[in-house]
């Protein structure tokens, strides 16, 4: 038996749902066991909502089975410049652990911060099925489960 990374990548569902929409490019989004680059798609839809394949899972079985999933972006929600919200992330970190309380405000604007940083909302996600196990199966893309 060999060892390999396979790239299980996203559900039959959303396969057929990003089939539909423009992709604008590719990235590398994850590294395969022998430091190999894996390119992840992204596309966008009639209204401009952003698409990303994002790694969901990566259980292993042989190698790394890496299942993706969406991750989508509303196009009226502003991304925020990351270097400037971590820079301010960071100096409330570092003011609470030298002991400096912070007030409502300075709290409320770091949690916004971070909700901006990761305010995508996924889409089409694999799901755990044990009875995969009983049939003797790793998975099932057309329903989007796996068992590994």
């Amino acid at each position: 038996m060999s060892r390999s990374t396979q790239l299980i990548g996203l559900t039959g569902a959303a396969t057929a749902f990003v089939g539909g929409l423009e992709a604008i490019g590719r990235y590398v989004g994850a590294h395969g066991m022998f430091g190999e680059d894996i390119e992840l798609g992204q596309w966008r839809d009639a209204d401009g909502n952003r698409y990303r394949e994002v790694v969901q899972a990566d259980p292993w079985s042989s190698g790394p089975c890496i299942f993706t999933c969406l991750e989508m972006r509303f196009a009226s929600e502003e991304e925020p410049a990351p270097g400037e919200a971590l820079a301010k992330i960071r100096a409330g970190l570092e003011a609470a652990s030298e002991g400096t309380r912070l007030g409502p405000s300075e709290a409320s604007e770091l949690l916004d911060l971070l909700d901006a940083l990761g305010g995508e909302t996924r889409l089409f996600e694999w799901v755990r099925d044990p009875t995969l196990r009983d049939r003797h199966q790793e998975m099932d893309p057309a329903k989007g489960t796996y068992w590994i």
